[in-house]
């Protein structure tokens, strides 16, 4: 307690830390678990569930009770009141029209879930595009101030040139020019700067002062990765939530639909009831049981028929919309595509443009300290640095978003690196070996030295191709006479192995064992 009130006193007071640079995962995180639409999108997903849970308690038994009592103005053997409790159970036995309003629920409970999933990787393109854009700003904030540097020192040579004598006041009027120019760049980049951290905080849930960390890998990854095939859309449409919401939405209306019916089916209930008098007239007992099986028909309904055309139509223009989805995907993919090549192009054409004004700069300061240039050229020469500059920051950004939107239009994660992308292909190639190895059979087989291995892989015709598993009759790969060999081998009651060419260290083992064979016979004839 006591350190605490000191600690004011000489200028420790405990301070936050250091915010960190915000990182790209992190925002999509925090957008996912802040932002309201997530949200919403969850408690969408809550709400189709319970819509299941109550389509579901058609089937269950219902119990109610209740208590009555009656009070006459006449005495009714010799009872001016009674009273009465009774005990009800109804248990559905068969109602038809219940089973499609519980499938159209569950489809339901599943389009939510898809639509909570699209909105998640929507919010999270938004989030991610708002991410490059603020870190686009910034660069093209850098930029500005690099301007305004070079501005200041173009300033100073122009002014110390001027009082040399060695250029005219109208150089130091330019030079002016060209630094107020520069101040006002650097103000009006701050505002935009300003302006789109607004934008990322309210997708975020939190203002957002301090810098980005820029996402390097997946800079990279949009500018080296290959780009898919045009048959790469095909398989799109299984992977993007809202078409899979759309799907289900379909079949949900369609299983609503059949519900009218449903309707010309009977229902059946089973009902029992226990009825209880506190006071019984004399004769009567105070409890009575009754079990009823009541058997319901509605033999017409007017309303039946427009509901089953009502929905139908319903479900048809939700079908229509997925098609009509399912569709686009594709022109949307090649867009994409198109976006990213495009881009791609621009970015490396803007590098090679901000390289040779770079150079130009470099080599008109030059020329202008010794006289060989004059002031507008230089001011030229930082202004175009600028430009080419600003000009690469935003391709290098296009390439980034184009990028991310292709991906989204694929139905792929956004930050998907190319190291999971390495381990799905080693994961796909492992499982591809196994299902080869179940299919062609396998098993533990003695070889040399008493170790097994399941299969022997040989390369024929310049191909690899499995083989089954060996027989015990047949060994490994020898090496005889200085090449390798399989050979199949067959044994004798002797131990001698017939069939095969075999060297002097296989004949002396063969001797060996008939020595050691005949020996064995000769104990056993004296026992």
């Amino acid at each position: 307690m006591l350190v605490s009130l000191l600690l004011p006193l000489f200028g420790f007071a405990a301070r936050p830390a250091l915010a960190q640079p915000l990182e790209l995962a992190r925002a999509l995180q925090e957008a996912q678990s802040s932002h309201e639409q997530a949200r919403i999108a969850r408690l969408a997903e809550e709400q189709a569930d319970a819509e299941v849970e109550r389509a579901r308690s058609d089937f269950y038994p219902t119990l109610s009770a209740g208590v009555s009592a009656t009070l006459r103005a006449q005495a009714r053997q010799d009872r001016y009141y009674s009273a009465q409790g009774d005990v009800t159970l109804a248990q559905p036995l068969f109602r038809p029209s219940t089973l499609p309003i519980l499938w159209s629920a569950e489809h339901r409970r599943k389009a939510a879930a898809h639509s909570a999933k699209d909105t998640e990787r929507t919010l999270a393109l938004d989030t991610a595009q708002a991410f490059f854009d603020v870190l686009a700003a910034e660069r093209v904030l850098d930029a500005a101030k690099r301007r305004l540097d070079r501005a200041r020192e173009n300033f100073a040579t122009s002014e110390a040139r001027a009082e040399a004598e060695l250029s005219s006041s109208n150089d130091v009027t330019r030079a002016r020019l060209d630094l107020t120019s520069a101040r006002r760049e650097v103000v009006a980049r701050t505002a935009e700067l300003e302006e789109r951290r607004l934008g990322l905080g309210l997708l975020v849930g939190h203002a957002v002062d301090g810098p980005l960390a820029a996402p390097t890998a997946t800079l990279a990854r949009a500018e080296s990765a290959p780009l898919p095939a045009t048959r790469g859309s095909r398989g799109a449409a299984e992977r993007r939530p809202d078409v899979l919401a759309l799907r289900e939405q379909a079949k949900a209306a369609r299983e609503s639909a059949d519900e009218p019916r449903f309707r010309l089916a009977p229902s059946v209930d089973l009902l029992g009831q226990v009825r209880m008098a506190p006071d019984p007239v004399a004769g009567t007992s105070w409890h009575e049981e009754s079990v009823t099986l009541s058997l319901s028909w509605t033999i017409f309904d007017g309303g039946r028929y427009a509901d089953r055309r009502s929905r139908s139509a319903q479900a048809e223009q939700i079908e229509q919309r997925e098609r009509l989805l399912v569709r686009s995907i594709d022109a949307e993919v090649q867009a994409q595509l198109v976006t990213v090549r495009v881009a791609r192009d621009a970015s490396r054409i803007a590098e090679e443009a901000v390289r040779a004004a770079r150079a130009n700069t470099e080599e008109t300061s030059i020329l202008y300290q010794n006289g060989l240039a004059r002031a507008f050229e230089l001011v030229n020469a930082n202004t175009e640095q600028f430009q080419a500059e600003v000009d690469a920051e935003t391709a290098r950004i296009e390439v980034v978003r184009g990028w991310l939107g292709l991906r989204f239009a694929l139905g792929l994660p956004l930050l998907d690196d190319a190291g999971s992308e390495e381990r799905s292909r080693r994961d796909a190639a492992r499982k591809a070996r196994r299902r080869v190895d179940r299919r062609g059979g396998g098993g533990r087989v003695p070889g040399r030295g008493g170790q097994g291995r399941a299969r022997e892989r040989v390369r024929l015709g310049g191909r690899r191709q499995a083989r089954g598993p060996r027989r015990r009759s047949e060994v490994p790969r020898r090496r005889l006479r200085g090449r390798a060999t399989p050979h199949r081998v067959r044994r004798d009651r002797t131990g001698d192995h017939r069939g095969v060419r075999a060297g002097p260290g296989h004949r002396a083992r063969g001797r060996r064992r008939r020595q050691g064979g005949l020996r064995r016979g000769a104990d056993r004839g004296q026992r």
